[in-house]
């Protein structure tokens, strides 16, 4: 795998940024609610999720992303990444995330990568929904690790953690014709008549509309969970509060983006996931306001 030439703090973090906006651009309405002692941390694992996210959808080989999850997998060993050329990795050692991470919080993450390299279809929404609330528990509970909040309790539901997998299921498969939307559930399929090569033909628009239409209202309704603090110290109480309102906002920015998606053909979502709007935003910002 190519190494990015750079060997500086600041130009690690300059890397870590372009993978953030152009993977995850509505990073950018998350990030002022970041408490300031975790910025750097959560900065570059926010980057290690983008570019495992690019390594199963950027890439149009199943080979060749094989071979990029399996040097992440090789890379992200303690006796590696103290010494590793990669920004991402150099970045995790330099700002002491790597030292917060459990190895089995890593080897999750890359299992759940692996999984959705060369996945199978789940059979009906609830195996739908075990699938996405996995990945985004691995996720958000990466997110804990790195913090100063580290071991606190901020009310990770199931709703919330279904609805990032969602999301990330969303994007990988709206940018990657290899991947197309596997996770769509086979029983799902079967009412509306069709089968997995419908789902991005314009000619079977309105019953692949209002298929998705069925999995994308499951995910937003609700009240979204995340918040309050466990018993720990003051200064852990207040790093979790604010850890818990970041991923609020994050959460509500993907209710948001999730909503614009209703009656739209899957064709279309990749342009809607890439663009950030005011309405995602002023969401994000009363979602912080929220106690």
């Amino acid at each position: 795998m190519d190494q990015p030439n750079t060997t500086t703090a600041h130009d690690d973090q300059a890397y870590c940024w372009q993978q953030i906006l152009r993977i995850r651009p509505h990073y950018r309405i998350t990030r002022p609610y970041i408490a300031s002692a975790d910025a750097d941390r959560l900065l570059v694992l926010n980057a290690l999720f983008c570019a495992l996210e690019e390594t199963l959808s950027g890439t149009s080989e199943y080979r060749v992303a094989e071979l990029k999850l399996a040097w992440w997998g090789q890379e992200l060993v303690p006796d590696r990444v103290v010494h590793s050329q990669h920004p991402i990795a150099r970045e995790l050692h330099r700002c002491g995330a790597w030292k917060m991470i459990s190895p089995q919080g890593i080897g999750e993450l890359l299992r759940s990568s692996q999984l959705r390299l060369d996945p199978a279809a789940p059979a009906d929404m609830g195996a739908l929904k075990g699938l996405a609330a996995s990945i985004g528990r691995v996720h958000l509970q990466l997110e804990m690790a790195v913090s100063q909040a580290a071991g606190s309790d901020t009310g990770m539901a199931d709703a919330d953690c279904r609805l990032y997998g969602l999301m990330q299921l969303l994007r990988e498969s709206a940018r990657s014709p290899r991947l197309g939307f596997w996770w769509i559930p086979m029983n799902l399929l079967a009412r509306y008549s069709l089968v997995r090569e419908d789902l991005m033909n314009q000619a079977h628009g309105p019953a692949v509309t209002a298929l998705m239409k069925d999995i994308l209202l499951d995910a937003v309704q609700g009240k979204l969970a995340t918040g309050g603090a466990s018993k720990t110290s003051k200064h852990g109480q207040q790093q979790a509060e604010r850890l818990a309102r970041n991923q609020r906002v994050q959460l509500a920015v993907f209710r948001r983006q999730v909503t614009e998606l209703l009656g739209k053909h899957p064709r279309t979502y990749a342009g809607q996931l890439g663009q950030i709007r005011l309405m995602q935003v002023l969401l994000g910002w009363n979602a912080a306001r929220k106690e």
